[in-house]
Order: C-alpha cells, then sequence, then structure tokens
C-alpha cells in the first residue's frame, strides 16, 4: 500500500455503523482515486485490486444496512464515469454531445443535398 500504516478501522471495531462504512469507503478513495469505485482493471496495483475489491464489500453492506445510500451512491458512480461534479455539468455535458451530433448530421445532409444538385 501506499502507506504500511493505512488502517481502515483503527479502532478495531467489531461492529461498523452505517457512518463507519462511509467513513472507511471515503478513506479508500482519498488513498487510490475515484476509479477504485468502477470496474478492476488489470493494469491496476495488486494495492489498487485489493481497494477496488475492499470499497464494494464495504459498498455492498452499507446498501444493507442503509438502504437508501443506493441510489446516492448510483448518482456519485453516474457523476464519477462522466467527469462531472454536479447535474448541472452532467446536463451541459450530455446537451454538448447531442450537439455535436445533430450538428455532424445536419452538415452531412446539407453535403449530401450539395453533392446531388
Amino acid at each position: 500500500m501506499k502507506n504500511d500504516k493505512f488502517t481502515l478501522n483503527p479502532e478495531g471495531k467489531k461492529t461498523l455503523t452505517p457512518t463507519d462504512l462511509l467513513k472507511m469507503r471515503e478513506k479508500l478513495v482519498k488513498s487510490y482515486g475515484g476509479k477504485i469505485s468502477g470496474e478492476l482493471k488489470d493494469s491496476w496495483t495488486i494495492e489498487e485490486k485489493v481497494a477496488n475489491t475492499t470499497y464494494h464489500t464495504l459498498t455492498k453492506r452499507l446498501h444493507e444496512v442503509a438502504p437508501d445510500t443506493k441510489a446516492l451512491d448510483q448518482v456519485y458512480q453516474l457523476y464519477e464515469r462522466n467527469g462531472v461534479n454536479n447535474l448541472f455539468e452532467l446536463i451541459l455535458k450530455h446537451a454538448i454531445k447531442g450537439f455535436w451530433i445533430l450538428f455532424a448530421i445536419a452538415a452531412l445532409l446539407a453535403l449530401l443535398k450539395f453533392v446531388f444538385q
């Protein structure tokens, strides 16, 4: 690991609350980055692979003890996958993609009209 003294549960609690699980996940993300919340990659170091598995194990347990956190996690993953920080950025990013697709189609149609006239 990056730090030999890295510990998820430094107090050695035997029973973990949803808050404890959230703090553990946050600690993992701060140490390894948001990528560990996504899919496991073969190119990662063994530490990153272990962090990914631990993150997903903690997430599964968190969703079991606090089911209302599942929707929030899905929103977070959507933001993480798209590289945005809020809903406005997400909408803007997809609106820009949509604009370029429509622009390309319009340009292609204009070109075809010009060629076949």
